[in-house]
């Protein structure tokens, strides 16, 4: 009979998705499990456990939690997902883009700016009528604006004394792919998932922020673009260390591809859906955990 694990989860919101669902496998199979908010974490909880699920995404613009985590922890002992250098570089999106720019093409990267460097963005890019501005920190489609003046769009911000913003250039899309990726630490065992959105109304001026609310499908590996699976072969060869991150990739009018971001906290629950939908025996929350638990096994 196998030990019992002792699980934490580390999120600001315990009744998201994710939390729940996690905590429901961990439970069903047996193991312990505790789920605490980054303020709230005390020593003695880290200390205990086995295996630490941090899913903070630190929209406090703080790395505090990544700090008091790489004191206590003991890597000969206990489990870490995902890394520390992986939640430290891929959760701000500027950390992100400066560390992409050292591994992918800057063909297949969108440009990064951070809010101070507008005029370097409207230099770089003259005939440039469209931008986005997103917080560098969050998920999903919050806290993302729309821009066609994007010198007094980003002045007003910065009068606010908000400088926490990435400059994107907007372009005409065709689609998004998103590629999920589970795998164990030494990717000798990996599990990719491809969606595949496309925009719901193009007459928007700026339909890429519809796909939040576009219908996503599964498409597999042969209908994704050669380029998508070297850049995700790269990004898995890297020394991020992760376990479970999601790559969202927009595919252009001129088919040209380019890496959009990286999501280091993905959610479960669109994908778990979809895959139910489409009776697929995929359960990716499973195969997470079964990761988790034989990287912590060889560990130990």
């Amino acid at each position: 009979m196998h030990k019992a694990i002792n699980f934490l989860i580390i999120t600001t919101n315990p009744n998201v998705y994710a939390a729940k669902q996690l905590e429901n496998h961990i439970e069903k199979e047996g193991h312990l499990i505790n789920i605490c908010s980054p303020k709230s974490l005390e020593i003695d909880t880290l200390k205990s456990a086995d295996i630490i699920i941090n899913r903070n995404t630190g929209l406090n613009y703080s790395d505090n939690d990544l700090e008091f985590i790489e004191e206590v922890l003991r890597p000969d002992k206990q489990l870490l997902t995902n890394s520390l250098n992986c939640s430290r570089t891929l959760r701000d999106k500027l950390r992100q883009a400066e560390y992409l720019r050292s591994l992918i093409p800057n063909e297949n990267l969108i440009a990064t700016y951070s809010l101070l460097e507008y005029q370097k963005a409207l230099i770089d890019s003259p005939e440039q009528k469209k931008w986005i501005i997103k917080t560098r920190r969050g998920q999903k489609a919050k806290g993302i604006h729309s821009s066609v003046d994007l010198e007094k769009d980003a002045k007003d911000l910065i009068a606010k004394g908000d400088h926490n913003y990435i400059i994107q250039p907007y372009f005409p899309l065709t689609r998004e792919i998103r590629v999920l990726i589970l795998k164990s630490l030494d990717s000798k065992h990996s599990k990719l998932i491809y969606l595949e959105k496309r925009p719901l109304d193009k007459k928007s001026p700026f339909y890429i922020l519809n796909f939040e609310n576009s219908s996503p499908s599964l498409i597999k590996d042969n209908q994704v673009p050669k380029v998508i699976n070297e850049l995700v072969s790269i990004i898995m060869k890297s020394q991020l260390d992760f376990h479970f991150i999601t790559i969202d990739f927009l595919e252009d009018e001129n088919a040209m591809i380019k890496l959009l971001e990286i999501n280091s906290s993905p959610g479960f629950e669109g994908v778990s859906n979809l895959l139910q939908r489409q009776s697929k025996s995929t359960n990716i929350i499973e195969t997470y955990l079964q990761y988790l638990k034989s990287d912590f096994n060889r560990l130990v």
